[in-house]
C-alpha cells in the first residue's frame, strides 16, 4: 500500500533575499510578487507542489528586517516555522546584514 505523505517547507530569510524568486522558479511561473522594495510580501502565501501520491506545500514568508515595526512579521514568520517540517534559509550571501539575529528571533 502507497502512504500519501504530505510536507511542508516554510522559505524564509530578509527582505530580498529571494525567498519568492526560488519558489517562483520551482514552480516554473509567477506564483509570488517579486520587487526591490520592501515588504512586497506582506504576509504568508501557501503553494502545493504534487509529486507523484506525495504533496509539498510551500510557505513564502515576509522577507526579515532589523526595525523594530518588524515584530509582527517575526510573529508571523514564528508560527509558519513552527508548523513546518522544513525550513529554507534564504539569505542573499552579497549582502552582510543581520543574520545570525534574524535566526535567534525565530529560534526562541
Amino acid at each position: 500500500m502507497n502512504k500519501k505523505r504530505i510536507g511542508y517547507a516554510c522559505l524564509i530569510g530578509p527582505t530580498n533575499a529571494g525567498k519568492s524568486t526560488l519558489l517562483n522558479a520551482i514552480f516554473k511561473k509567477k506564483i509570488s510578487i517579486v520587487s526591490h522594495k520592501v515588504q512586497t510580501t506582506n504576509f504568508a502565501i501557501e503553494v502545493v507542489k504534487n509529486h507523484k501520491d506525495n504533496k509539498i506545500i510551500f510557505i513564502d514568508t515576509p522577507g526579515l528586517y532589523n526595525k523594530k515595526n518588524n515584530t509582527n512579521f517575526i510573529n508571523d514568520v514564528n508560527v509558519e516555522v513552527k508548523r513546518s517540517d522544513v525550513i529554507v534559509i534564504i539569505l542573499d550571501i552579497s549582502i552582510h546584514l543581520f543574520y545570525e539575529e534574524i535566526l535567534e528571533k525565530i529560534i526562541k
